[in-house]
């Protein structure tokens, strides 16, 4: 009977523990390439590069809520230029392949601000857009993650003039590194 009261202890404190490292604070930062779609335009010119910040919280090593800014970089088109940033909240979850690789998807919902400008336009909309992501983490070491994510707004704010459309869907590909705390 001790034996098997030791024995359950033991195997209490340990998946406790293990336990706590799936959970805690994460930081990280995410740089890549960005479109979105553009029509009527004539000559297009992305400047395909984003960057972000992002925090969240792993609740177990399934399951996380994360919040982020991203830049979601410029479009060109027409002499005018749409410059595009959003701020997210997202629920991920995650799948670890192996003990240091989880791929993951997200759902969530982001702030976009969209600004218009050039060829007599100075303009400014924001409003809700639908997020969606997928992606894989590799874990360098306890505390570092090194990400490759995919990630889609749409339903977003969308400008339309008269020489060129610029719609409300944008898509990234980013890589980043985060630190758990």
């Amino acid at each position: 009977m001790k034996t098997q009261l030791i024995i359950a202890a033991a195997a209490a404190t340990f998946a406790g523990g293990a336990m706590a490292a799936d959970q805690g604070f994460y930081v990280g930062g995410n740089v890549g390439a960005s479109t979105a779609d553009v029509s009527g335009a004539g000559e297009l010119k992305d400047t395909p590069s984003t960057w972000g910040v992002y925090g969240g919280y792993d609740f177990t090593r399934n399951f996380a809520v994360e919040m982020g800014y991203q830049d979601l970089g410029k479009t060109k088109a027409a002499g005018l230029e749409s410059k595009n940033e959003a701020i997210s909240v997202d629920l991920v979850g995650k799948y670890p392949v192996t003990e240091r690789f989880d791929v993951y998807g997200k759902v969530g919902l982001a702030y976009m601000d969209r600004d218009l400008t050039g060829a007599g336009y100075d303009e400014s909309k924001s409003g809700t857009a639908a997020k969606v992501g997928f992606g894989g983490e590799f874990k360098a070491t306890q505390n570092v993650g090194i990400r490759a994510e995919v990630a889609h707004y749409a339903g977003g704010p969308k400008f339309e003039t008269t020489n060129a459309s610029f719609d409300s869907n944008q898509t990234i590909f980013t890589m980043g590194v985060n630190y758990k705390f």
